[in-house]
């Protein structure tokens, strides 16, 4: 029997309510939705699922319509997690120019960062139209081939939590809770208490050349019961045994994700 606690402190800097996207000080633009990523790995710093996490950060930030095929997606909506990939890189404030309260991304950055996460098949599907993300607009300029990211305060909508992998041929089946961004608490001694699950998805990683990539993002319920309960088989306990000890031994190695070596 599997339980998994659907409350837990962590003791974070900031409150995970509060993201910044992106903010000006003193004339000088800063970005800090690269915190959110800070958050994932600060969350499950012991998991096994933490590259997980991490992977799926902009799926959930934007709640992507579920599709059971990449071909089937609603391909703004992939564009949407493609550019908050690249506001997630630590890198970012200092890669690209500013103009008029704006940070320009080149399309072709983003074609890259879709690739990374649908898989480098996908690039043909890739038109490139202004996007909407939560309360804001990223704006594609067609003449200068660049998206204007506005400076103001943006919140992702989700963030991921990855509560079970299981591979399936050439896949990879992942059950991730929803945590609502807004939602985040204070416990009694002031540590930070993540919320009930606001939903259960199953997003499925395809391998392609040597990494994964998603492949279809489905929900498996909208609601959460307090105790996850997973049926043990009729296999034998030598059988069980040696499943967990492959299943350990598996999450000690490399995986790469979106190309990425994790």
């Amino acid at each position: 029997m599997y339980e998994e606690k659907n409350k837990y402190p962590h003791k974070l800097a900031f409150f995970l309510g509060a993201i910044i996207l992106i903010f000006a000080i003193l004339g000088v633009v800063l970005v800090a939705y690269n915190s959110i990523s800070y958050i994932v790995k600060t969350v499950d710093s012991g998991s096994d699922y933490a590259v997980y996490n991490e992977y799926l950060t902009p799926v959930a930030a934007v709640d992507i319509d579920t599709f059971d095929d990449i071909a089937a997606a609603d391909t703004e909506q992939l564009l949407n997690a493609s550019i908050w990939l690249i506001l997630s890189a630590e890198s970012t404030p200092d890669t690209y120019s500013y103009s008029g309260g704006y940070m320009l991304i080149p399309s072709a950055d983003v074609e890259s960062a879709y690739m990374s996460l649908f898989g480098p098949e996908t690039v043909g599907n890739i038109v490139h139209t202004s996007v909407q993300s939560y309360n804001c607009t990223f704006e594609y300029d067609s003449t200068a081939a660049v998206y204007k990211i506005p400076v103001t305060a943006i919140s992702p909508v989700y963030t991921p939590s990855v509560t079970e992998v299981k591979e399936s041929g050439s896949s990879l089946i992942l059950t991730v809770n929803y945590l609502a961004s807004e939602s985040w608490d204070k416990d009694s001694e002031g540590n930070f208490v993540a919320p009930e699950p606001d939903k259960v998805m199953r997003i499925t990683l395809k391998e392609l050349q040597g990494s994964y990539y998603i492949s279809s993002v489905q929900t498996v319920s909208n609601t959460v019961p307090e105790t996850v309960v997973v049926e043990q088989s009729t296999s034998s306990q030598a059988e069980i045994n040696t499943e967990l000890e492959n299943t350990t031994a598996s999450s000690a190695e490399k995986t790469t994700l979106g190309g990425k070596v994790y």
